[in-house]
């Protein structure tokens, strides 16, 4: 096997391999003849490979495997044989041992057979876009997790940390009809919760594996390629009904083109200028068919104006105060402004492919 090939096996398999677990298991992946299986706190996986020439499947450390293979020239074969409760390697001139590991547990065979949703091209993405208001240092627990909603012929994705909303919308395509499991006991709507780094997972495995399909059931998410088998868990529902919160802000009447790199870069730079340990905010404002952006720091200040195009001459909002790092997660992917909100102090941005929404709550000046 080539070294470059064993280093991409493993890094898919470091998603779920939990490198901080206390359970030796969870930060080991199981070398086979031909697939390397893992599973920790985070799922299951297993990935089909060229032959590893190990005949009885065995641990190893996976943090241990990647820093031997990503060390190596990529089109250099390794090898490995057992030895004893060793794993002993060689590529080229190197070669060296890795320990076994050992553990009263075992990695639970994938066996689901149903794979009815065959997701749509920009899941991958969606799931990552739902995720961007979604920060584990600023989530209450109730909280913390990304919404799958179907509704008609859409999917909605969605997540929020209070202070930050953010809402996908996809086609819903051959998404499975989910089980009463999945009834949120308030709504009475059901509803897939996910919480991180499960979604980023689920995004990473069916974008690197050709021909992936999934299903969804109260066990939880299980994912089938050409060479990936999966599980990862689902989690209770949020506290609140995301889709009626995004539901409150449809309306885009005051929309403004915006240049999201000029952006970028003004609360770059306000953000070198800030204070230190300094919660960071940058001023949003509209006047004279402008954008205007404000910093103020102890030390110093910054305002710059942006042409939007599209925007009414005649609006006029005073700067509201905006937290700019959850600006930030969100300006790659934004190509407009409504400006509906700003009086309430709420900028709403939105994108496309797909389409997204995210919500953005300011404070007091």
């Amino acid at each position: 096997m080539r070294a470059a090939t064993l280093t991409a096996v493993c890094k898919l398999a470091s998603k779920i391999s939990n490198s901080s677990s206390l359970t030796p298991l969870y930060r080991s992946i199981e070398l086979n003849m031909e697939k390397v299986r893992c599973c920790s706190e985070f799922g299951n996986i297993e990935i089909l490979t060229e032959t590893t020439d190990i005949a009885n499947p065995v641990l190893v450390d996976t943090a241990a495997v990647l820093a031997i293979t990503g060390s190596l020239p990529g089109d250099n074969e390794i090898a490995f044989t057992q030895n004893e409760n060793k794993i002993c390697w060689n590529s080229g001139s190197a070669c060296g041992t890795l320990n076994a590991v050992f553990s009263e547990h075992q990695i639970q065979e994938l066996n689901h057979a149903n794979f009815p949703w065959t997701p749509s091209a920009d899941l991958a993405n969606a799931l990552v876009l739902a995720s961007s208001a979604c920060q584990a240092a600023a989530v209450s627990v109730g909280l913390y997790g990304i919404v799958l909603e179907p509704e008609g012929d859409k999917l909605h994705l969605l997540s929020t940390n209070a202070v930050a909303l953010a809402s996908v919308t996809i086609e819903k395509g051959t998404f499975p009809e989910l089980a009463d499991f999945f009834i949120d006991p308030v709504t009475k709507k059901k509803k897939v919760t996910l919480r991180p780094p499960v979604p980023g997972i689920i995004a990473s495995f069916i974008s690197n594996c050709p021909n992936c399909t999934l299903d969804v059931t109260a066990e939880g998410i299980f994912i089938k390629g050409d060479w990936l088998k999966a599980h990862l868990p689902v989690s209770i529902p949020l506290e609140h009904d995301l889709k009626t919160i995004a539901d409150k802000f449809t309306s885009a009447i005051q929309v403004a083109q915006i240049d999201n790199a000029a952006v970028r870069s003004f609360i770059t730079r306000a953000r070198a200028l800030s204070d230190k340990n300094a919660f960071f905010t940058v001023g949003v404002k509209v006047e004279a068919g402008k954008l205007i952006l404000t910093h103020n720091s102890i030390a110093s200040s910054s305002e710059q104006w942006f042409l939007a195009e599209g925007i009414n001459p005649t609006l006029h909002y005073d700067s509201v105060p905006l937290p700019a790092d959850m600006l930030m997660v969100s300006l790659p992917h934004i190509k407009s402004a409504t400006f509906d909100y700003l009086a309430s102090k709420q900028l709403v941005l939105t994108g496309t492919d797909p389409s997204f929404v995210y919500v953005v709550s300011g404070g007091e000046n």
